[in-house]
């Protein structure tokens, strides 16, 4: 155990909280009281660990790196106190084998700052540059790093180069080992480095530029409402409907128990025949989607699979079906569970693609009769419930 690093590193901390590091004045000294938790390690009942942390104690005065008191009546024997010695910090940090808080510090600043400019000059990335100004207002007065990057200088650059990437393109479907890949050059680099942090940034600046209504989204809906998905989305649907892609037109009808596609058959969509249908059902819960298609689905329905918080290219094909019936009087429904979630699906898909939404089985007799399922809640709950009250 080298506990000369331990000793060092141990004062630095104690050095990198204090006032005397942040505004360069204090009259007190960083120290450890070397018979207390602050240092477990010296064990005065064994001779051998307390002789040899003692001459590392006396190596490291006798290099200017710290001061230390004997305790009383044991001189010789037992240190009490340690403490660093300021003056001559830059060697203390190199004996360390440490960079300065403060180089960290500016360095993270500067990849902050890079990254402020660049976003500043794409477009829909209020969010991004929201979230820098603060990372460098924050940075410049507390002379400390915002707690949604990392001292760490690697993984705060790798935070910053896959938000870029995600201002850079908020649309297009990016699976997460594949991005990984092509930013890090390493698969699993993304989930272990950046992915929590990242969710962390997105429903703080993001979403409360998109909505206020987030507060319960899964961590994966996080992601895929930026397009950052674990493999490429299917997209589920059943009904009598056809779809032209590269110029072929494909009958889905023959599918009746429904069929699902992937993302780049919705980006190869050219027209949607709707002729045969005048109602379109998006249901949030998958038991449900297939137990409407076996017991209940009419000739002229179409159901769609809606899942949680829909991704960009779940919403592109929203789009095109709602485009593909803008001529003809159809009617658009969505059914979720009656909870705070569901109403923030529906809210959230009329609002933003399907203004002439109306819910399904999310009504109040529907809630009465099936009081038997009725969950208790409480107030931060029943809050949240009256702010829908203002959409």
């Amino acid at each position: 155990m080298d506990y000369r690093l331990i000793l060092l590193n141990r004062l630095l901390d104690k050095y990198e909280k204090s006032k005397l590091y942040k505004d360069g004045q204090s009259s007190r000294r960083i120290l450890l009281n070397m018979l207390s938790k602050e240092f477990p390690e010296y064990d005065i009942e064994n001779y051998e660990i307390k002789e040899l942390i003692n001459s590392v104690v006396i190596e490291l005065k006798q290099m200017s790196c710290i001061d230390f008191e004997w305790k009383r009546f044991e001189e010789g024997n037992i240190i009490e106190k340690v403490w660093l010695n300021t003056a001559n910090i830059e060697d203390v940090y190199k004996k360390a084998n440490r960079k300065p808080k403060k180089d960290k510090i500016e360095e993270i600043l500067t990849l902050v700052e890079k990254f402020y400019a660049d976003v500043c000059k794409l477009p829909n990335t209020a969010f991004a540059i929201e979230f820098a100004r603060n990372a460098i207002d924050y940075i410049n007065t507390k002379k400390e790093i915002i707690g949604f990057l990392s001292e760490d200088v690697e993984i705060t650059s790798a935070l910053l180069k896959v938000l870029k990437e995600i201002c850079m393109d908020l649309e297009s479907e990016k699976i997460e080992r594949v991005l990984s890949v092509k930013l890090y050059g390493d698969s699993k680099y993304f989930e272990r480095n950046v992915k929590r942090k990242l969710i962390n940034v997105l429903k703080k600046y993001y979403f409360s530029n998109i909505s206020s209504d987030f507060e319960d989204i899964s961590d994966e809906d996080v992601l895929a409402l930026v397009g950052i998905v674990k493999n490429s989305e299917e997209i589920t649907f059943c009904g009598h409907i056809s779809i032209k892609i590269d110029k072929k037109w494909v009958d889905m009808s023959a599918f009746e128990d429904g069929v699902s596609i992937y993302s780049d058959s919705v980006r190869k969509m050219e027209e949607i025949d709707m002729r045969c249908i005048n109602k379109v059902i998006f249901i949030e819960n998958k038991t449900n989607y297939f137990d409407h298609i076996l017991n209940k689905k009419s000739n002229d329905e179409l159901i769609v699979y809606h899942g949680g918080f829909y991704s960009p290219i779940k919403g592109l094909f929203f789009e095109k079906l709602y485009a593909a019936c803008e001529e003809r009087q159809i009617d658009f429904y969505h059914w979720s569970d009656i909870d705070i979630g569901g109403f923030r699906l529906f809210v959230r898909l009329k609002k933003n693609i399907i203004p002439i939404l109306k819910p399904f089985m999310m009504d109040v007799q529907t809630f009465m009769d099936n009081k038997q399922y009725w969950i208790k809640f409480d107030k931060s709950y029943a809050n949240n419930l009256k702010k829908l009250l203002e959409n």
